[in-house]
């Protein structure tokens, strides 16, 4: 495991594949979680791994103190770290999907195949109200409570919902207040103003479209209308999963992933 900078974007890089791939992390990343030790190993042991004996795999966080205030500003970054990086692929996961759609229909030079994961051109109207709900949550620093939200809205399974829920009120570093609590606000803002119904046409990568169909934020309709606006998407909705189906099902979820980017 190694941690540098790629064009001012702080970076994880994990395994030593042949191919890369640039992971682009979601909402959260705004709350500093990828910087905390644990979450690292976490993503070490669990996410990334499956993908490692094919790919040099980059988890690239926005950079602290944004400046940036759109999802299509935040891909002109994502474009300047593939310009250092070269030729990759590009698994973008829910703000991090929503970011890679503007890097796949505008900045696609270095953009090889394209996963856009939990995300689609628009949070549906629950999602909106519940991203709203966690802006609110964060501008009155109520972190440990909007933490314990996010875990309500990721997962389908009850079960998971109650052992996060339990998790979630253990005092760790991970409900404590971020190190730049504007990024979050940025961030949140900008997903709720994301729509790319009109971009999209403009992917002309391979892509995949995946996630569940069960998500509060990204129902599955607008799942669909995403890959049918993107010429030649391949479309997977994972049953029985929400938000955090790339956990709820990862087996799954990798797989379909690893197979995409084979080719």
């Amino acid at each position: 495991m190694n941690r540098e900078r790629i064009a001012n974007h702080p970076t994880i890089t994990v395994g030593d594949g042949s191919r890369s791939l640039v992971v682009l992390p979601g909402l959260g990343d705004a709350l500093g979680l990828a910087e905390s030790s644990w979450l690292t190993r976490l993503v070490l042991r669990r996410y990334y791994r499956p993908f490692t004996d094919t790919h040099t795999v980059h988890v690239v966080s926005r950079p602290r103190g944004l400046s940036a205030e759109s999802t299509r500003e935040m891909a002109a970054g994502y474009a300047e770290v593939l310009d250092e990086l070269g030729p990759a692929d590009v698994l973008g996961v829910s703000m991090g999907g929503l970011i890679a759609q503007h890097l796949g229909a505008e900045r696609s030079e270095n953009v090889e195949r394209l996963v856009i994961g939990v995300a689609a051109h628009r949070l549906g109207e629950e999602g909106r109200r519940t991203v709203e709900g966690w802006r609110e949550l964060g501008r009155e620093e109520r972190w440990g409570e909007l933490y314990r939200d996010t875990i309500r809205v990721t997962y389908a399974d009850r079960r998971r919902q109650v052992a996060y829920r339990a998790l979630a009120r253990l005092p760790i570093e991970i409900v404590s207040r971020p190190a730049s609590p504007d990024d979050f606000l940025v961030s949140a803002t900008a997903c709720l103003e994301h729509d790319t119904g009109d971009v999209l046409s403009g992917i002309a990568v391979p892509t995949l479209v995946i996630g569940g169909d069960e998500d509060v934020l990204f129902p599955a309709d607008l799942l669909v209308e995403t890959a049918d606006r993107i010429p030649g998407a391949t479309l997977r909705l994972l049953p029985g999963t929400g938000h955090g189906a790339f956990e709820e099902r990862k087996g799954l979820f990798d797989a379909s992933v690893r197979g995409f980017l084979s080719g």
